[in-house]
């Protein structure tokens, strides 16, 4: 014979099934704190330990040892963990803090799945980030670590790191980036401008704009200049008297420190368009 619930058990059942996708489920007390979001722009998730659950992150989420991270397209986040290292996770990036120590003497340990991630440390600590086909032994403070489909490279800005997998190991130096392909020791090469590499890391400060170079702009929210640059090539062909997107450009040469590009480009855009945009990116560039 079928058993049938009382409804106040069905109601039971119901809010303790509910609970288990709510955010306040997945902040259960952590157990060993890892850190805490510095900032979260776009699709941003995270996932506890082994479990197959994703929930959005805001910036009150607490980290945990064992938590994933998974940032989506058109996203970026920061990271300050326990041990004071910052960490910024790229576009279409996934990382998962293994183990993190606020201790000094302790290593703490990352695991970047794919993707990128640059990293800050003020005073060295002892880091390790394993990824399929490269790891990284942290001996600096400024570092970039990036997973295609199939290599891996580390670029040092700052500091040192050495490199290794099964096949061979190398040591990385400031402006040195070491790359390995799946069943290949590490190779090393230089850079003319390792900053270059990541630009995505950089903040543009926003300005009001059309829907003409609104693509322009939500690019530039997060960091993909490249991108952001080729949509505003494409509205100026189309219209060379845009002056949103001259602004824009205005915009780009000011993070790129480069005043006197900034300030023609930003002086154009008001003179081909005087409206309140115009004027924050010449304001910027002033």
């Amino acid at each position: 014979m079928a058993y049938s619930f009382p409804d106040h058990r069905w109601a039971l059942l119901v809010i303790a099934l509910a609970s288990l996708h709510s955010p306040a489920f997945a902040q259960a007390p952590c157990q060993e704190p890892a850190g805490r979001f510095a900032s979260i722009e776009g699709l941003v998730q995270i996932r506890s330990g082994e479990l197959n659950v994703w929930h959005s992150a805001k910036l009150a989420d607490r980290l945990c040892k064992g938590d994933t991270i998974r940032v989506g397209e058109l996203g970026r986040a920061a990271v300050v963990l326990v041990n004071e290292a910052v960490m910024r996770l790229d576009q279409n990036t996934t990382m998962r803090l293994i183990d993190i120590s606020g201790k000094k003497e302790q290593r703490s340990w990352v695991e970047l799945l794919k993707g990128a991630i640059q990293t800050f440390i003020r005073k060295p600590r002892l880091l390790s980030v394993n990824t399929p086909y490269l790891n990284g032994s942290i001996e600096g403070t400024e570092f970039q670590v990036r997973v295609a489909e199939d290599r891996a490279s580390i670029l040092v800005l700052e500091g040192r790191v050495l490199a290794s997998n099964s096949q061979g190991n190398i040591a990385v130096k400031p402006g040195e980036a070491a790359e390995a392909q799946a069943g290949e020791a590490p190779t090393l090469r230089t850079l003319v401008k390792p900053s270059d590499a990541v630009q995505w890391t950089l903040y543009y400060p926003p300005i009001l704009t059309s829907s003409a170079v609104q693509g322009a702009a939500l690019l530039l929210n997060v960091g993909r200049q490249d991108e952001a640059q080729a949509d505003i090539d494409a509205a100026l062909k189309s219209d060379p008297n845009a002056g949103l997107a001259h602004a824009l450009r205005a915009i780009i040469h000011v993070v790129r420190n480069e005043r006197e590009q900034a300030l023609a480009e930003a002086d154009k855009g008001v003179a081909l368009s005087d409206t309140a945009a115009t004027r924050i990116a010449q304001s910027y560039a002033l």
